[in-house]
């Protein structure tokens, strides 16, 4: 806006004629005396009109909020939304609202705070000259995680995942038991064995929804150290020993950690197949 003063030719102390300003002129033309002030066209910051020696001059003097209601001074603050403005003034002398701080919950930080809620952590960043709240990390068991960090609950293992559009705790993999009780991580997808010198369990780690489990495919049992005949879980067979006449009991159990396999004489068909389904003998 151009800045312009209203004055009136009058009669001067020393009988000369002179001119004195009597109000400053501000948006559509309007003339503001001194001390009153008035905002601009687009209403985002508002002018006074001061004495300046023998002049008037129109001073920007604050902001408008950012609910167009109330007028702030240079230098105050104001809460709106999720975000803290101060009203400043440029090198160049414009006037503007600008975002210095992060608000949550109705507490207050400062640009570079951190900040936890629920399972994340939040940080109030300085983006071009504006906040923002960006999720920096995920937050377990009042411990701190960032990108890539791991940790494991109830069998299943998640990963802190954090991307410029998205963030959130991701099942990775799972941990399974091996045989002498120890864990080991494995990755969604990854196969493996618990081998015993007569049986391998064959397992693999599967996503379900926001888990992860270790699912038994099935048991294999070896003989003479090769792998033989293959069972799913909760069948049995009997197979025939090659070049012996003698047949031997298969039975692949699930446990609370997957399967085992028995083998078994014959005789005993009752006692180890309860609950299970025969299956014809096929090899792996």
């Amino acid at each position: 806006m151009k800045r312009k003063c209203w004055n009136l030719l009058a009669l001067g102390p020393d009988g000369y004629l002179q001119f004195r300003f009597i109000a400053c002129i501000g948006e559509g033309n309007r003339h503001y005396r001194v001390g009153e002030t008035w905002v601009d066209a687009q209403n985002t910051y508002y002018y006074q009109c001061e004495q300046d020696g023998p002049y008037l001059k129109s001073r920007p003097k604050g902001c408008i909020t950012h609910d167009k209601r109330n007028k702030i001074a240079i230098g105050q603050r104001d809460d709106f939304g999720d975000y803290t403005y101060e009203c400043r003034q440029n090198f160049n002398g414009s006037i503007q609202m600008c975002s210095v701080g992060c608000i949550h919950n109705g507490k207050h930080y400062k640009v570079g705070e951190q900040w936890p809620d629920g399972e994340f952590v939040f940080y109030c960043k300085n983006n071009g000259g504006r906040c923002r709240k960006v999720c920096i990390g995920c937050q377990h068991r009042n411990k701190r995680l960032y990108d890539g960090d791991r940790y494991s609950e109830k069998g299943s293992v998640y990963q802190c995942e954090i991307r410029p559009d998205s963030f959130g705790h991701k099942p990775v993999a799972c941990l399974s038991r091996e045989l002498d009780g120890s864990t080991i991580e494995r990755v969604i997808g990854c196969r493996w064995y618990l081998q015993t010198p007569q049986s391998k369990i064959e397992q693999t780690c599967e996503l379900n929804g926001t888990t992860t489990s270790v699912k038994t495919v099935g048991c294999i049992y070896r003989h003479n150290g090769f792998d033989t005949i293959f069972l799913s879980p909760g069948r049995y067979t009997i197979w025939n020993l090659p070049h012996v006449k003698k047949s031997v009991g298969l039975a692949c159990k699930e446990t609370a950690y997957g399967a085992k396999l028995d083998v078994f004489d014959v005789t005993q068909l009752n006692v180890y197949t309860q609950g299970l389904t025969y299956d014809m003998p096929r090899g792996k």
